[in-house]
């Protein structure tokens, strides 16, 4: 009885490891493993700071987990940049699709090829990382989990990198996505990464959120609960529940891409991120002790990403018929996309703000941040407001600016920069400023004051139904 193998996955692997490349790739791995390690060794032995050796152990082991993270950020979306385009430029991605192949079956197949190289390499890397075994403090139950949460990142990465190849007509111009997008994805969840850094040198178990998104924390979140609806919930099982969902959506946007984007790969790509979204703001509802600055952060970045994703694609001339549910989750062009990034968030938000008023323990975490139901409100009302702004900006892109990239740039710049900056001058201008700029400046979610007030959101409105008028008119 033999075992069904993916077709590309198996030519990926034979061809990968038939020549001298990848142990050569290996070596030069764990040998800047080794050097940094040593180096790091080096220079504590020259301060001669007396240390426990327990706690020498956990400080190695961060260190040695942090540099094999940096590599794997650096190397993966590299090797998966290049692995469709370079089909498409050689001229051989036509014939793969001729074998009969479905598009699903093309990027798992060389997407699981990556990710069983890079565990190779991390497998590799063991003899070095075991040292840590020698000087204690840190269990094996910790360093196993750690490099599972290493392995979903580098799954993460590698269908980012894989998924720019789909979309990008050059190996340059894909190499360049997959870095920008891989470098973003980590900026911004190394954020919640924080308290878990701390955590390495603390024997405290603490309870934070999202701490194990990015691996930049797996070595002191391994040990971390995150309560949702007063669950205990271990935080590298939620990362790992995240991060494969990351994983699915840019593995479905390669395969749709691939397809000639194909309106089932469009539908199922939908309804995977509505759902998806929806479980997301589920999670932000229930957590317990969750700081406000979480949802602030989604009712800014939500918006930015369902409408950039889906609302400056293709310009069908007609939606898909029917009523609105058809539309929403049955259209493959922008006007159903933006639709759908609009209904998508009014959900999400309905979910955050039921679930913080039934199941949070409501305390002040902060005198000067107040964490309220009407700041709550506000927020997620804000963040409405803005989603249906950024539908006209994105409206406007597609008629003024030639192409997907160009009107994609149009309304992520042309609407994120203005609200950024009016963000950074609510830390300097109050809610009762009676200036134009102090009053325009709380139209962003970046203002979550006790006292809404809807003229804030009034402004935000106006200026983007004026860009939905513009649009109307250049049509």
């Amino acid at each position: 009885m033999t075992i069904p193998m993916n077709p590309i996955f198996e030519k990926e692997i034979r061809t990968r490891l038939r020549g001298a490349r990848a142990f050569q790739l290996l070596f030069a791995y764990v040998l800047a493993q080794v050097l940094i390690i040593g180096g790091l060794v080096w220079m504590s032995a020259a301060f001669g700071t007396e240390v426990p050796l327990g706690e020498i152990g956990k400080s190695f082991w961060a260190l040695t987990f942090w540099m094999q993270l940096g590599l794997v950020t650096v190397i993966t979306p590299g090797l998966t940049s290049g692995l469709l385009v370079a089909e498409r430029e050689q001229q051989t991605l036509d014939t793969i699709l001729l074998t009969g192949l479905k598009p699903t079956h093309i990027v798992v197949g060389k997407l699981f090829s990556i990710a069983l190289f890079i565990i190779w390499l991390l497998v590799g890397s063991l003899p070095v990382t075991a040292i840590v075994f020698l000087t204690g403090g840190v269990p094996p139950s910790e360093i196993l989990l750690a490099y599972v949460l290493l392995t979903f990142s580098a799954m993460v990465y590698g269908s980012i990198g894989i998924a720019s190849s789909a979309v990008a007509k050059s190996q340059g111009k894909a190499t360049l996505l997959a870095y920008t997008s891989a470098m973003a994805l980590f900026i911004v969840t190394s954020i919640a990464a924080v308290p878990a850094i701390g955590g390495i040198y603390s024997e405290a178990r603490h309870t934070a959120y999202f701490t194990a998104i990015n691996a930049l924390g797996a070595p002191g979140a391994t040990t971390f609960n995150e309560m949702y609806f007063g669950i205990n919930v271990p935080a590298w099982l939620v990362s790992g529940v995240i991060n494969s969902s990351l994983t699915v959506i840019f593995t479905l946007l390669a395969a749709y891409h691939l397809s000639g984007c194909q309106p089932c790969f469009a539908i199922a790509l939908r309804r995977t991120i509505y759902g998806m979204f929806v479980a997301f703001a589920a999670l932000l509802g229930g957590a317990n002790q969750l700081h406000i600055e979480y949802i602030q952060l989604f009712a800014f970045i939500a918006p930015l990403t369902l409408v950039a994703t889906f609302g400056t694609g293709s310009s069908a001339n007609a939606s898909a018929p029917g009523s609105i549910w058809k539309r929403v989750f049955y259209g493959h062009d922008a006007a159903s996309g933006r639709l759908f990034a609009f209904f998508t968030y009014t959900v999400g938000a309905i979910v955050i703000f039921g679930a913080t008023a039934a199941f949070r323990v409501w305390t002040q975490t902060d005198e000067l941040q107040p964490f309220t139901t009407r700041a709550v409100g506000q927020l997620l009302v804000s963040g409405l407001v803005n989603t249906a702004a950024l539908t006209g900006v994105a409206a406007l892109g597609m008629r003024l600016v030639p192409g997907r990239w160009a009107a994609l740039g149009f309304t992520l710049l042309g609407w994120a920069t203005p609200m950024f900056l009016l963000g950074i001058c609510t830390a300097f201008l109050q809610s009762s400023s009676s200036s134009a700029l102090g009053f325009i400046a709380q139209t962003t979610v970046f203002d979550y004051s006790q006292s809404p007030n809807t003229s804030h959101w009034i402004v935000t409105a106006v200026a983007g139904a004026g860009c939905w008028i513009i649009a109307r008119w250049k049509r």
